[in-house]
């Protein structure tokens, strides 16, 4: 009978908690199984794997990580909370888990004066390659409040609202990005497209057809525009990195 790695029992994995210290030495497995089973929605197995590292190293930041997202997409936000911070007082260089934690303790206050920008731009690039594109747009938003000049800031505000499918939004602040760097042609040529396929009666042709730039390195599909001016404009996030 065929077993799948990630229908292991739960006496399977109390078995292997029992093992010799260089066997239990795959405790960095238990999170990737715990990792998967995140992506699955799976959290109550996701816990049993991350807790199962854990009791091979107790001092394992990304277990204690994984386990307090787990709990946190089961809406303990307590445990979830608990977790987190004990993840990075273990690890206090994850300035993204930093930000998820502060989001999730309820810290609404923008980043600190000096540098606040590029701190928000991190936070939301990070949140944006999570696909949580409410949270991304927010912290964008931060970075634009903290400095209206910053060309970067508004590209990425675009691409947030892009990505929560937002695309008047997403023009406006391109075209705010574009007005503050007018050296952004490829952003500008990029932008002139879409209002022109929003505005056509039908759909552009196939040698048209464009990518939408995003801040991560496989972007989404524009569903308008989609062909050979890909490589043209897939160097557009390069500028707000």
């Amino acid at each position: 009978m065929r077993l799948s790695r990630n229908a292991i029992s739960t006496f399977g994995l109390l078995a292997a908690l029992s093992c010799a210290p260089t066997w239990c030495a795959a405790d960095t497995q238990y999170v990737q199984w715990g990792n998967k089973m995140l992506q699955q929605k799976n959290y109550d197995s996701a816990i049993q794997y991350f807790g199962g590292a854990i009791k091979a190293d107790g001092k394992d930041a990304a277990a204690y990580k994984g386990l307090g997202y787990a709990y946190a997409y089961k809406n303990d936000k307590a445990k979830a909370l608990q977790y987190l911070k004990y993840s990075l007082q273990l690890n206090p260089s994850d300035s993204a888990l930093q930000a998820y934690v502060t989001q999730l303790d309820g810290g609404s206050a923008a980043p600190a004066a000096g540098g606040g920008a590029a701190q928000a731009l991190q936070y939301g690039n990070y949140y944006y390659q999570q696909k949580n594109y409410d949270a991304a747009v927010g912290w964008y938003t931060k970075a634009t409040q903290a400095d209206a000049s910053n060309a970067k800031a508004w590209q990425a505000l675009g691409n947030g609202y892009y990505g929560k499918g937002d695309k008047p939004d997403a023009i406006n602040a391109w075209n705010k990005a574009v007005a503050l760097d007018p050296s952004n042609t490829q952003l500008a040529a990029y932008v002139n497209q879409l209002q022109g396929a929003a505005t056509a009666s039908s759909a552009p042709a196939a040698s048209t057809q464009a990518e939408a730039p995003a801040t991560v390195s496989t972007p989404g599909v524009n569903p308008w525009i989609m062909g050979a001016t890909v490589a043209a404009l897939g160097a557009v996030m390069l500028f707000v990195f």
